[in-house]
Parts: structure tokens; C-alpha cells; sequence
């Protein structure tokens, strides 16, 4: 599995990849291949996650950053079902924001170009709160935005940007409408909020930006 030379494969036409696996399991065993596959996704893995951790995902991004890519922090699978779980992806937000803002040390000036070389952190509006979902408008807007307010608030304390990221197109009217609160807010920070929807509404055209 791991050096193509476990199972050889025999005419596609009468073989699967299922036909494969069982052949395998046969001549090796279930330990065995058990061990291979979980070796297998976690060299999958690695090329994709940095860390199960915010401080183990800094460490591994310095040897990047050391060559010139530019981070943006993301915390993965995370959607809240209750609001325990909405406060606990907020507090993981702060956490990261801290821990982030610690290594990468103060804001060396004020234009907000300062922030461009910068790490920065991507927030899900849907691991903000259970029902960020059409049809919810008035509640979120009492809900969930104090919530980007506060992490929008707390990302310019430690001299990061912040950014919306899209989700599935039956939530962008709602991400368009909190997106836009926050960025107009007088208490939250111009130009470290951006978002990606790709779906034009109402004529208008939004454009895409990768966070």
C-alpha cells in the first residue's frame, strides 16, 4: 500500500479496489493493514493539517514562513449544535488569537498594511452559533455578532487579521448580512474582516477572496 508493491493488482476489468482489499487483508492480515491504512492517512494528513494543536500548528508554520508563505490559521470540523458548543469554539478562537498574537509579537506600525506579512486566523460564523441558518436574521444578529465583534476586537489587540469564511450557499444571505455589520461597526477593525461568497445577489457582484 505504502510502496506500491504490496498488492499488484490484477486485469482492472475483473478487480476493485474493494476485490484489492480483500486480497490484501488475506495474505497480511487485519492488524497489519490496519496499521498500514492509519499510517497511510497520516502521512495524507500532515500534507494538509498543521498541528491537532494551535501551538503545535505555529511551530510546524515557521519553517514556511521562513520561506515566504503568509499563514492563516483555520480550526477544522468545527459547527456548533448547541450553544455549549458555540462558546466553546468562541473560547477556542480567543485561545488561538492569544497564542498566535504571542509568537508572532506586536504590531510594528498602524497602517493596516502592517498586517499583510502577518499570520492571521479564519473564523466559521456556523462554530458561532446552532442556527446560523436563513430565517434566523434578528436572532443572529443579537447573538452571534457580539461574537465577531469581540474576536474582531481582540484580533486588533494582538495586531492580527481576521477573516469570514464562506460556507454553503443556503447561508449566504445571513453571512452577507453579519459580514457587513461587523465591517461597518465603529467598534470593530476596517479591513481585517474579509469574506468569500461567490455567488452574485441581487446583480451585485461579491468578489472572492481567499483567506
Amino acid at each position: 500500500m505504502l510502496t506500491g508493491r504490496l498488492v499488484k493488482l490484477k486485469d482492472s476489468r475483473s478487480s476493485n479496489a474493494l476485490d484489492s482489499l480483500k486480497r490484501l487483508v488475506a495474505r497480511s492480515g487485519e492488524p497489519f493493514v490496519r496499521q498500514a491504512i492509519r499510517q497511510a492517512v497520516k502521512m495524507l494528513g500532515e500534507q494538509f493539517v498543521l498541528g491537532r494543536t494551535i501551538e503545535d500548528a505555529i511551530a510546524r508554520a515557521r519553517a514556511y514562513e521562513l520561506k515566504g508563505y503568509r499563514v492563516s490559521y483555520d480550526m477544522l470540523g468545527e459547527a456548533a449544535r448547541s450553544e455549549a458548543d458555540a462558546e466553546r469554539y468562541f473560547q477556542r478562537y480567543v485561545n488561538a488569537i492569544d497564542a498566535i498574537g504571542l509568537a508572532v509579537g506586536p504590531l510594528a506600525g498602524t497602517h493596516t498594511d502592517a498586517l499583510v506579512p502577518r499570520p492571521s486566523i479564519s473564523v466559521k460564523l456556523s462554530a458561532l452559533h446552532p442556527r446560523f441558518e436563513a430565517g434566523h436574521e434578528a436572532r443572529l444578529m443579537k447573538e452571534l455578532l457580539p461574537r465577531l465583534n469581540a474576536l474582531v476586537r481582540h484580533a486588533q489587540a494582538r495586531g492580527l487579521g481576521l477573516t469570514v469564511d464562506a460556507e454553503e450557499q443556503d447561508r449566504l444571505e445571513p453571512m452577507l448580512r453579519i459580514f457587513g455589520e461587523a465591517f461597518v461597526n465603529p467598534r470593530s477593525v476596517r479591513g481585517t474582516v474579509s469574506a468569500s461568497p461567490c455567488r452574485p445577489t441581487g446583480g451585485a457582484r461579491f468578489p472572492s477572496c481567499v483567506g
